[in-house]
């Protein structure tokens, strides 16, 4: 009678080949890609993972040969599997999707849609919003963008005004530009240095948007999850007036976002301001502060719109932001930070000219040292402290 072979045996233990692949491949779950913030491993990149005695090898499959991300991946590839096997010579190999996996990314994507695409990223939200129209958020938005790109940050705008859109314009965006799609999202513009998305972008900039509430949440929506900002330091939003649909999505989508105050020195359009930052409070957003526009002009003693808007709108704010800070479930402002009047902008003749040309002031240095140059500047360089210290 012929002996069986007995199955082959490890003293009761697990080849240490397989202990080390098992932990790599843990350690690839903890490994994020840097554009859409969900494991590379969920995503179906990591293919295959090899150890022996000295060397790790890791077979990493991107999207397309021109992934803008394939350096980050493969650093935190490589610093994940160092972390793991630090004696060993890491080796890690790029190749590129075939259709079957893309086709399987794109599955993936779909079911991870978030509420809130931006929770595991750091970046801050700051919705610029004025509960009224006409007081210059579009202009602020532009040249806030731009100066905070500047000092290095990377920047994106999203333009959530769907009925009265400016962004376009205000940045020189060819009328005939329309964004394209690469993988399934959508790529933004991408100007002075600033990624931009904006309605105005998928239709004539003088035609008109008649669209109901749902309308408006899902395009909002879609900007928020579907377009590649690539994890900016810094989204700016923005608002359209008025705390209606739109103010109400941002609030339940983005509810880690910020909200900063537009307003004129008028005093009817501060009103307006209050309630636009009372409606960000009763929702539990935190505000960063307040700007006043079209301020007292310069080389001339005449108020057009009056004076005081701005101050007495972060004021009253302040106080209010303090009496909801003593709520049992706050998670607004510290109160120890005072929501303050940031800066004042005067009404200077080249703000509204370079918006009219799409080359946001800040862009040009020619301007430089001029009222409105000097304001925008106390502005993004205020606005940089606050969310960075």
């Amino acid at each position: 009678m012929r002996r069986q072979k007995k199955p082959y045996r490890t003293s009761g233990t697990i080849p240490e080949k397989f202990v080390i692949e098992k932990k790599l491949y843990s350690a690839m779950e903890k490994v994020y890609d840097p554009e859409l913030h969900i494991p590379i491993t969920r995503l179906g990149m990591v293919k295959t993972i090899t150890a022996d005695s000295k060397t790790v090898s890791i077979l990493i499959h991107i999207t397309s040969p021109t992934c803008p991300a394939v350096d980050k991946i493969k650093q935190r590839v490589t610093d994940a599997a160092s972390a793991v096997c630090p004696e060993h010579d890491i080796k890690i190999e790029i190749g590129v999707m075939s259709h079957q996996e893309r086709q399987n990314l794109k599955e993936v994507l779909n079911l991870q849609k978030r509420s809130n695409p931006f929770k595991e990223s750091k970046t801050r939200i700051i919705a610029v919003t004025s509960g009224k129209g006409g007081v210059g958020k579009s202009t602020i938005v532009s040249n806030l963008g731009v100066g905070l790109a500047r000092m290095g940050f990377s920047v994106s705008v999203i333009d959530a005004d769907v009925y009265g859109f400016s962004i376009p314009r205000m940045f020189g965006i060819d009328e005939d530009f329309i964004p394209q799609r690469e993988n399934g999202m959508i790529m933004p513009a991408n100007k002075f240095g600033v990624k931009l998305i904006s309605i105005g972008m998928f239709m004539r900039r003088r035609g008109a948007v008649a669209w109901r509430g749902p309308l408006l949440h899902r395009t909002i929506n879609q900007f928020l999850c579907d377009v590649n900002f690539a994890d900016p330091d810094i989204l700016l939003i923005d608002m359209p007036p008025g705390t209606g649909d739109a103010a109400i999505t941002i609030a339940q989508l983005l509810p880690n976002s910020e909200v900063l105050v537009i307003t004129t020195p008028q005093i009817v359009a501060a009103d307006v301001a209050i309630r636009s930052g009372q409606f960000a409070l009763s929702v539990k957003q935190n505000i960063i502060g307040v700007v006043e526009n079209m301020s007292s002009c310069p080389e001339s003693k005449l108020d057009i719109f009056g004076h005081g808007g701005g101050k007495f709108v972060a004021e009253f704010l302040d106080k209010q932001c303090k009496k909801e800070s003593t709520a049992k479930d706050n998670r607004i402002t510290n109160p120890h930070e005072a929501i303050d009047l940031i800066t004042c902008i005067p009404l200077d003749v080249n703000i509204r000219k370079s918006g009219d040309e799409g080359v946001p002031l800040l862009v040009e240095n020619k301007y430089e040292g001029s009222p409105g140059h000097t304001a925008l500047k106390e502005l993004y360089e205020k606005i940089a402290l606050k969310l960075y210290g």
